[in-house]
Parts: structure tokens; sequence; C-alpha cells
């Protein structure tokens, strides 16, 4: 049973405060992934003190999951020992639709996360050098528009869509359904469709100079795709 106990940086300290509050628990971390560890913790503890625990269980918790798993792989390399066999792994890293039926999600869209940069020889005043040849700014959006159509959201990259129409299996609209009738989160099927099953590309961040009049040096923008 894998999670991670690590989140990412804040600028207030209070937020680690746990406050309960109407049979909830709030506080930094609570639902990405502290509050998961702990009801693990419980579920295998309440099956092994009712001898109903039929499984070996391993926990694998770690503290660096927001920056990367730093050194996650090379750990697991070094401790596993053969012929120790593997059949499940479950992560609790993931959220429910609504709030108030469990879920198990069986799959999830990976991830590529990337910076685009463009840069200049050097920073230029927009009012007396404006208009007067490439601009890093101007560029960085026209690079990223042949690479998104922003109307659509559709990335303009050949077979990066191949297959997917017919990904979704009738099994998997069946179940799509049945979620949608228990009518938590007010979801539709095109939701849970692109949620669930469709590539997407975002722009996360776009980053150029801190001054209004200032065409910057170098224009960048992050992609999450």
């Amino acid at each position: 049973i894998y999670a991670h106990y690590d989140v990412v940086p804040t600028a207030s300290d209070d937020q680690f405060k746990l406050l309960i509050q109407d049979g909830y628990l709030k506080g930094r971390g609570v639902s990405d992934n502290k509050g998961p560890i702990v009801s693990m913790v419980y579920a295998i503890n309440d099956l092994y003190s009712a001898n109903e625990l039929s499984n070996n269980i391993v926990f694998l918790f770690e503290g660096c999951e927001e920056i990367g798993s730093i050194g996650f792989e090379e750990t697991l390399r070094q401790t596993k020992s053969e012929p120790e066999i593997v059949d499940y792994i479950i992560m609790a890293n993931s959220y429910w639709i609504g709030d108030q039926l469990p879920c198990l999600n069986y799959g999830m869209r990976g991830v590529i996360n990337m910076r685009v940069s463009v840069s200049g020889s050097t920073a230029l005043h927009s009012g007396t050098d404006g208009g007067i040849g490439f601009e890093t700014t101007k560029d960085l959006i026209l690079c990223v528009n042949d690479l998104i159509n922003c109307k659509t959201g559709i990335l303009n990259i050949k077979g990066f869509f191949d297959n997917d129409e017919n990904s979704i299996s009738d099994e998997e609209l069946t179940l799509f359904e049945k979620i949608i009738a228990t009518k938590e989160g007010n979801v539709t099927l095109d939701t849970l469709i692109n949620k669930w099953t469709k590539p997407s590309v975002s722009i996360t961040c776009m980053e150029g100079s801190s001054g209004i009049t200032i065409i910057p040096k170098e224009a960048s923008m992050t992609l999450s795709i």
C-alpha cells in the first residue's frame, strides 16, 4: 500500500493546524495524502485484530512525492528481496467524484510537464523598440499556438490521439452510466469521458518581464499534458 505524506510548499504554517469540523478533518495535506495513510493503517489494523487479514501487507510511505520522488526507485531496488512477489499495489492518491460514496480507480492518465522558453539577446523597452523586430513574448505565443489549438485544447502532434476515439469499451460506458445514476458530484457522461479517458493540455504558468513596458530577454511558459 503506497501513499505520501509530504505537501507542496505554503507561505503559512497555520494551514498545518488540524481542524475537526462537522465530522470532517481539515488541514494541510489531509486529502493529499495524510488522511488516506491514517485510514489505511486503521483499516488494516481492524482486519488484523478481527483475524480477517488473509494477505501480507507492506506499507510504503514516502516524503518526496511532491518533488518527483527523489531516490524512491533506487531505495526500492536496494531493499527488494528476491524472489519476493507483489500481487497488487494500492495507491491512495486520487479523489472521489463526490463526498459520500467511496470509489476504486483502476486507471489514471499519465502526465508530461514541460517548460517552453524563447530567449533574445537583451531586454527591450516597448516604447522605443516595440514593433521593430522579433519579440520573445510574441514568438512564444506563436510557438505554443502551433502546438495547441487554444480554442479546442487539442494538441497538434501527429499520432497523439491515435486510437483514442475507440478506447472506451461498452463495459466502461456502462460503469460510467452507473456512476452518473448515483448523482455524486452531478457529473455528466461527457465530463467523465474527458476527465478520465481523454488526453488534455493545460498552460499552467507564463513568465516574462516584471515591468509593464519591458519586452523580456526571455519568455517562458509551462505545459502540463
